[in-house]
């Protein structure tokens, strides 16, 4: 390990550590030595001296640290309406700077509530006090189109990230875990995760010494991770009706919302105060600067049966509020989508686990079993003992896929 670092290879120490850590477990059931340790850990710092002889005289080259990495993606302009939550964050990372443990933070809600601009957002607020560097990866845990990413693959772009080369990576992803969390051990970094399938996708993928902070982003529950690491949950819930006009006005221009204070507010509740479906009203109206807004709040506002029409985008799937909610409902299992459908046969903004049970022609207590599980996928929240709400374009999702359900009833008067 010696040198190796005295040789300017620093990754290769830190592997060479971490492969005979696990053979002397595995193989012996013994630690490290401390004299080990030790090394280990003056070479995490930078601070390892080396024998007599050996340096700049005998022609090695003493480690250069590689630059911080800055992977954040770039911040929206301007964030609305998330100011206690973000608050919530940096009270967090405040405990983490002071803490002997890693602090992390879960940020849930529905499809299309702003979970990546909200995770993006904070960590930029927050970059300073990690000057060690932020790392992040889309686990696209309900991307359009994509199965989750393995962990290893995305331990391989951390290591990367954090100067190790690519020949030095080790074959296991146990083994990967490990180079990462010696790597980060002495440092303050950030790490965002966004858009999580579950738990086990992110146990590796956590840093692991104090000081150091990770937000993940997720459209699932994560429960094993607050329980495990005691984790900040954090919901996200769609904008306040005023917080929503700030959006439209900060994206279209004060003046041109002032002008149609109540097409504003047919265009957020036709968008159900989701920032997604909001942002795709915006461009449209962005393009279109000479349009009334009165104008584009009737195309908002066609019957309920086509409202997820409106909010389609054949460009972005991303954009697009009917597949993004598309992905959470096709992540339930077959019961909870049986009832979900069934919801959606008589949708309406809140509901009884009762009301619930009659609908879908289904014991109570077999419906309150399975509800937790719309709870789960962020479809539908709890609002009180037996009483729920989903958003409404949750709910013209639910009845439309109820609709195509449905068998078709022949048409009896083509018989012969």
């Amino acid at each position: 390990m010696t040198a190796l670092y005295g040789a300017g290879r620093q990754s290769e120490a830190l592997t060479t550590y971490h492969t005979t850590s696990h053979l002397l477990r595995q193989r012996l059931g013994v630690n490290p030595s401390p004299e080990l340790r030790q090394v280990h850990e003056r070479i995490l710092s930078g601070r390892l001296q080396l024998p007599q002889g050996v340096g700049r005289e005998t022609g090695g080259r003493r480690p250069v640290s590689p630059q911080a990495p800055a992977q954040l993606p770039a911040a929206l302009p301007s964030l609305v309406g998330r100011e206690r939550e973000q608050e919530q964050v940096e009270r967090l990372a405040d405990e983490a700077e002071a803490s002997s443990s890693v602090a992390v933070c879960v940020v849930g809600g529905m499809a299309g509530v702003g979970k990546t601009a909200f995770a993006t957002a904070t960590a930029h607020r927050l970059a300073e006090r990690f000057p060690d560097g932020q790392l992040f990866a889309d686990l696209q845990g309900a991307g359009p189109g994509a199965e989750p990413r393995n962990p290893a693959g995305v331990l391989v772009d951390f290591l990367q990230s954090l100067g190790v080369r690519s020949e030095a990576i080790p074959e296991t992803t146990q083994a990967r875990a490990l180079m990462f969390r010696g790597l980060l051990g002495k440092r303050r970094m950030l790490v965002v995760l966004d858009n999580a399938w579950n738990t086990d996708q992110l146990k590796d993928l956590l840093p692991g010494g104090p000081g150091s902070m990770a937000i993940v982003t997720s459209r699932m529950q994560l429960h094993a991770l607050v329980a495990a690491y005691q984790a900040l949950p954090l919901t996200l819930l769609p904008l306040s009706q005023d917080d929503a006009r700030s959006f439209l006005a900060r994206r279209l221009g004060a003046s041109r919302t002032a002008a149609e204070p109540e097409a504003v507010d047919r265009i957020i509740r036709c968008a159900g105060r989701l920032p997604l479906a909001l942002a795709n009203v915006a461009a449209r109206a962005a393009y279109r600067p000479q349009m009334r807004l009165t104008s584009l709040a009737d195309e908002y506002a066609p019957s309920e049966h086509d409202i997820l029409d409106a909010f389609t985008s054949e460009e972005d799937p991303v954009l697009d509020v009917r597949a993004s909610i598309a992905r959470s409902y096709h992540q339930l299992d077959s019961e909870a989508a049986s009832l979900f459908r069934a919801l959606g046969a008589r949708p309406s903004d809140m509901f009884a686990a009762s009301d619930a049970a009659d609908t879908a022609a289904q014991p109570e207590q077999r419906v309150r079993q399975t509800l937790p599980r719309l709870i789960h996928a962020h479809l539908i929240s709890e609002v009180g003992p037996g009483r729920y709400s989903w958003n409404r374009l949750v709910a013209a999702f639910a009845a439309e896929q109820a609709r195509l359900s449905r068998p078709e009833v022949p048409d009896q008067s083509r018989r012969t």
